[in-house]
């Protein structure tokens, strides 16, 4: 498992971001930090347990979206055996355009 990934952004405030895996919790399609809606734009990230999390929203366009985006995000988190950095890699017709940090 890579120790950090990093997650290209279209948000001009992050660009791209770097993560610590071992501060990952869980990544879930869906805005899970209010109504666990929305797994058409969005897939957050939760670190700490579920003390603090990174919310992704996508441009959308192909469906469901945010389970894609977190079936990335986990392959990201699981690839690059003893490795320090993995690159979560989008499909090209997604960006992600909004970034929430907690």
């Amino acid at each position: 498992m890579a120790k950090f990934i990093t997650i290209e952004t279209a948000d001009a405030a992050r660009g791209i971001l770097t993560v610590n895996t071992e501060q990952i919790f869980v990544a879930t399609p869906g805005d899970e930090t209010t109504t666990g809606g929305d797994i058409a734009t969005e897939a957050t990230i939760f670190q700490n347990g579920l003390t603090s999390y990174i919310n992704l929203k996508t441009n959308g366009g192909a469906a469901n979206t945010g389970t894609i985006l977190a079936a990335r995000i986990n392959s990201a988190i699981t690839a690059n055996p003893g490795g320090q950095v993995a690159a979560v890699r989008l499909p090209s017709t997604m960006t992600i355009d909004d970034v929430i940090i907690i």
